[in-house]
C-alpha cells in the first residue's frame, strides 16, 4: 500500500482521501474505517479552502495599497507645485522650509515602507511655525491628511491579509500532518482486518496520482557502488 508522494499538495491528498474512503466503504470488513477516516479528510479540505480564501484576498489588498501609495505621491507632488507658485514660480525659501532639499525622499519608498515617512512629514507640515505656510496649510493639510490616512489604512489591511494567509497556511500544514497520520492508521487497520489478502488491499487503497513516492528509495551502501574501471 502506498500513500501520496511526499510533496503532494493538499488537493491531491484530499482527492486521495475520497478515493480511499470509497474503497473502504465497499468491503464489509473495512466499511467502518471509512467513517473513522472521513473527518480527517474533511478537516484538510476545509483548511485548504480557508487557505485559498486567504490567499485570494491578498491581490486586492496589494492593488489597494498601490493606489493609495500613488495618491499619497500625487498629494506630495501637488503640494510641492503649490509651494513653488507661492514662492513665485520656483523653488524658493518656502519650498526649502517645507521640503528641505526636495520631496524626492518623501516619495522614494513604496507601499507599507512609505507609511512612517509619510506620517512624519504630515506632522512636520502641520506644526511648521511660519506665517508664510498658513495659507498653504489651510488648503493642503486636509488633502495630505486624507492621502496619509488612506496609505496607512491600506498598509494595515494588506498586513492583516498577509497575516491571515500565513495563519491559514500553518493550519493547512497541521491538517495535512493529521491527514498523513490518519492514512497510516487506516493502512494498519486494513492489514489487520485483511491479513495476507494483498488483492483486496490493493482494491481498497488507491494508487498515488503521480510524483515521487511517500517513502524515498534507500541509498546504496558504499560497497554496493560499482567499482571504477581502471
Amino acid at each position: 500500500m502506498r500513500k501520496y508522494w511526499i510533496d503532494a499538495p493538499s488537493r491531491a491528498r484530499v482527492e486521495y482521501g475520497y478515493d480511499l474512503i470509497e474503497g473502504l466503504g465497499l468491503f464489509p470488513e473495512t466499511a467502518e474505517l471509512a467513517a473513522a477516516f472521513a473527518p480527517a479528510n474533511d478537516r484538510l479540505l476545509q483548511a485548504l479552502r480557508r487557505r485559498d480564501d486567504a490567499d485570494f484576498a491578498l491581490p486586492s489588498q496589494r492593488a489597494r495599497l498601490r493606489v493609495r501609495d500613488y495618491e499619497y505621491d500625487q498629494a506630495v507632488r501637488g503640494l510641492s507645485r503649490a509651494v513653488e507658485l507661492a514662492d513665485g514660480g520656483r523653488r524658493g525659501a518656502i519650498h526649502d522650509l517645507i521640503f528641505g532639499s526636495g520631496y524626492g525622499q518623501l516619495v522614494k519608498a513604496a507601499g507599507a515602507a512609505q507609511v512612517g515617512r509619510a506620517e512624519r512629514f504630515q506632522s512636520w507640515f502641520a506644526e511648521i511655525a511660519d506665517g508664510r505656510v498658513e495659507k498653504l496649510r489651510e488648503e493642503w493639510r486636509p488633502k495630505l491628511q486624507a492621502a496619509v490616512d488612506g496609505l496607512r489604512q491600506a498598509a494595515a489591511a494588506q498586513q492583516a491579509a498577509a497575516d491571515a494567509a500565513a495563519q491559514a497556511r500553518v493550519a493547512e500544514e497541521a491538517a495535512a500532518v493529521e491527514h498523513d497520520l490518519a492514512v497510516e492508521k487506516v493502512f494498519g487497520e486494513i492489514r489487520a482486518r485483511l491479513p495476507k489478502d494483498a488483492a483486496r488491499q490493493a482494491a481498497i487503497v488507491p494508487k498515488p496520482a503521480g510524483g515521487s513516492s511517500r517513502r524515498s528509495a534507500p541509498k546504496a551502501a558504499p560497497e554496493d557502488a560499482a567499482a571504477p574501471r581502471p
